[in-house]
């Protein structure tokens, strides 16, 4: 088995540990206490993000704090900052949380697949006895786990034109993650980085950027939104009949 075999076969039974949960959840009350499942979930992540790290300050092995330990360099780490931030909102579900919520679900769910299916770090080293690469995994699907509380523990609800206009603050808040970084990096003369591929593109993938992969994130929720809303939801009470409403009154 090749490494992404085996990186796929890992990836696959976190996801069972992740439906497995839910399913328990649902089942019992703890369904009733989203508020502690978030936190938990969001606190974890971090805790596994700098597990490396508190290992080797224990054993007083000597550790080198790359920039993704201190700077949202990467989407992932965007996006777990993000759930932290978002801890205090969950008390009061208002306009920011929805927002918050939308971009953890939507954005946090992709970029969290998206870096356990295919996380680099474990493709050039397969080895789960190193730590830096078994809590990368782990900080993923606790990630994945988190983000997807929201809509199979009903926070957020599915409305295609809000999800969309929502999740543009998504894109917005990346974008400000890149140039702080940056900007950081270059205080401490580091050089730039650009994991979220503004001005650069994927190597090899040229036409791979953050502008094409959020036109097709974009696309991609609308078509997902519109297909559940058409299963689940009346007609009146579906996107495409609030926009056939709205277009029949400005005509």
């Amino acid at each position: 088995m090749n490494n992404f075999g085996f990186l796929l076969l890992i990836s696959l039974g976190i996801y069972l540990v992740i439906m497995v949960s839910f399913v328990i959840i649902k089942k019992t009350d703890l369904k009733n206490h989203f508020n502690i499942i978030f936190i938990t979930g969001s606190l974890l992540t971090v805790y596994i993000h700098y597990l490396e790290a508190l290992a080797c300050l224990i054993t007083k092995t000597p550790y080198v704090f790359t920039p993704n330990m201190y700077l949202p360099v990467y989407p992932c780490n965007a996006i777990m900052w993000l759930n932290v931030f978002m801890i205090p909102f969950l008390f009061k579900k208002g306009k920011a949380f929805t927002i918050l919520a939308t971009i953890s679900f939507f954005i946090g769910t992709m970029c969290g697949f998206i870096g356990l299916t295919f996380n680099e770090n474990f493709l050039r080293t397969p080895d789960l006895h190193d730590i830096s690469i078994l809590k990368g995994l782990l900080s993923h699907g606790m990630m994945i786990f988190t983000c997807l509380s929201l809509f199979v523990l009903n926070k957020l609800k599915i409305n295609t034109i809000k999800n969309v206009l929502h999740s543009l603050f998504g894109f917005l808040y990346f974008i400000i993650c890149y140039f702080i970084s940056n900007i950081v990096l270059g205080i401490k003369g580091l050089d730039r980085v650009d994991y979220y591929y503004i001005s650069t593109s994927m190597e090899n993938v040229p036409f791979i950027n953050f502008y094409t992969i959020s036109i097709i994130g974009l696309i991609l929720l609308i078509v997902i939104t519109l297909i559940y809303e058409k299963v689940k939801y009346k007609e009146e009470d579906r996107s495409i009949y609030y926009l056939k409403v709205r277009f029949k009154k400005n005509v």
